[in-house]
């Protein structure tokens, strides 16, 4: 492997002079409370596939500060994203809930096309809002205006900071707007600040912080298969133009440049640790990293994208790393299936924080203690199950321990060519609804762990034969976004509960299931 070795000692002072600050986070004197103000920092990075890291057993070194930064809390591998597109990834990430209940369709619209947005309603809960009621300084700071659409995001923000006009930023301006904000604060005040990171999703239209990003790896050579190019944004089986960097490129050297530009990622994620240290403020700061939703290579259809509800969409890693003060053990690797709907009931639970009613996550204070099982029961008394939706076609995923089950309806409702390009005509029969039933195995002995094209799970293998499985994520997926459109309707009604007896009694049921929050 010399091109391996030639990138190793390429790289090697800075990256240990960017895993340095998380090793020392530990060491030399302990700021007092009394100076120093409890943090909480969550970074959201679009596009991040839980199997590119170099802690998740990635045969290239991409992410030796995130692997640090693992170290001083718990890597949650086995995480899934609630969505596989950015409004709805978000609305879960800051809500605590299936974004289901932000979903607003308007009549004859495809999934994946502009009829469908996202609202926060006003009775959802919402994770700057609780900490803002508990005397802490809110703050979100986004690399662009595409999520200012998702009406509800700036609820409990005191500040939703994006770039003028129509301009995008990579993380080193969002990462200096934060630190600037911070800066503003007092040493004792306590803050909670969110950054969304884009660097991932426009490595194929932006240029790099730094230019060598692009060729530090080289394209492997089983993945030399050239993609055709859609006339669409969104397509199946081919790349979207907006994707597409001109001539003819392989996938390998597409996966060569975007794990490029997540060691690039890597770096300067530490030089922000790095800041947060020397003010003082790095141990006193609860951190967690992960992905909003992940990148497609093909294995689903998708290439450079994402929108459908496969593994390589769906399966984030979770970083979560609490401020010192916290007791745990740390430096371990949690297989406990978990869902980014986990994030904002965990930092609740770990900063004090009563859980408001309506949170459809769960705590994993628990897990981060070593107080629960890595696989704790669900509320029904099974292994717990998760789901996801908002993809480019309507339909969800149903995900427990053994098995993911997609459910989606490849129906071509308008003129768009999302749908048309999944079933290979412009329009399809009426009612047409697909499956894919997969086995979540373990990779076989001879299969190298990491290496594109050896994975051993998902959309690379063949379907499962396991009737007993789809029947059982079937009846759950169905169940579940049944009660999410009731939750939904109830909570996106503008109309006061009052005197309407049926309104009345359908908030008192989804109540008793913790499904919506109080109401007045």
């Amino acid at each position: 492997m010399p091109a391996m070795r030639a990138v190793r000692s390429r790289f090697a002072v800075l990256t240990l002079a960017a895993v340095a600050p998380l090793m020392l986070a530990a060491c030399g004197p302990k700021p007092t409370e009394e100076k120093t103000g409890r943090g909480v920092l969550v970074i959201a990075i679009d596009g991040l596939r839980t199997d590119h890291l170099s802690c998740a057993g990635y045969d290239r070194p991409t992410s030796r500060v995130l692997d640090g930064l693992a170290k001083q809390g718990v890597f949650f591998d086995n995480a899934w994203s609630s969505a596989p597109r950015a409004q709805p990834a978000h609305v879960s990430l800051l809500t605590g809930c299936d974004p289901w209940i932000a979903r607003r369709a308007h009549a004859g619209a495809e999934e994946g096309s502009e009829g469908v947005s996202w609202r926060i309603p006003a009775g959802a809960p919402n994770v700057a809002r609780e900490f803002l009621a508990h005397g802490f300084e809110t703050a979100a700071f986004l690399p662009s205006n595409e999520l200012t659409p998702l009406v509800g995001l700036s609820g409990g923000f005191q500040l939703c900071s994006v770039p003028a006009g129509d301009a995008t930023e990579r993380f080193d301006g969002v990462a200096q707007r934060f630190a600037n904000w911070l800066t503003d604060q007092g040493g004792a005040t306590k803050w909670f600040a969110y950054l969304q990171v884009d660097d991932l999703v426009s490595a194929w239209s932006r240029p790099a912080a730094d230019e060598r990003t692009d060729t530090l790896f080289t394209p492997r050579a089983e993945l030399d298969e050239v993609p055709p190019v859609s006339a669409a944004e969104n397509a199946f089986f081919a790349l979207p133009t907006g994707r597409w960097s001109g001539g003819a490129l392989s996938v390998g050297e597409y996966e060569a440049r975007y794990d490029g530009r997540l060691r690039g990622l890597d770096d300067q994620l530490g030089a922000l640790f790095e800041r947060l240290r020397r003010a003082g403020r790095l141990r006193a700061t609860t951190v967690i990293v992960t992905g909003s939703f992940g990148t497609a290579f093909g294995e689903s259809g998708l290439y450079l994208s994402s929108g459908t509800l496969a593994d390589g969409e769906l399966r984030v890693p979770l970083i979560v790393r609490p401020a010192l003060a916290i007791e745990l053990e740390r430096g371990r690797t949690s297989s406990a299936l978990v869902g980014t709907a986990d994030i904002v009931p965990t930092l609740l639970e770990l900063h004090d924080i009563a859980r408001p009613r309506g949170l459809h996550g769960r705590s994993l204070a628990g897990l981060l203690r070593g107080t629960a099982s890595d696989v704790p029961p669900g509320h029904t008394g099974l292994p717990r199950t998760l789901f996801a939706s908002g993809g480019l076609l309507p339909g969800w995923s149903a995900i427990d321990a053994t098995h993911c089950l997609e459910h989606v309806d490849a129906r071509v409702r308008g003129a768009g060519l999302v749908a048309a390009s999944y079933v290979g005509e412009r329009r399809s029969q009426a009612g047409e609804e697909r499956e894919f039933l997969h086995a979540r195995a373990a990779p076989a002995p001879d299969r190298t762990p990491g290496a594109r094209g050896d994975r051993a799970s998902g959309h690379l293998l063949d379907a499962a034969q396991d009737s007993a499985a789809r029947d059982r994520l079937l009846a759950a997926g169905r169940e579940w976004f049944a009660w999410m459109e009731r939750a939904r309707r109830l909570l996106q009604d503008p109309r006061p509960l009052g005197e309407d007896a049926e309104r009345r009694a359908e908030y008192e049921l989804l109540r008793a299931r913790d499904l919506v929050g109080d109401l007045p």
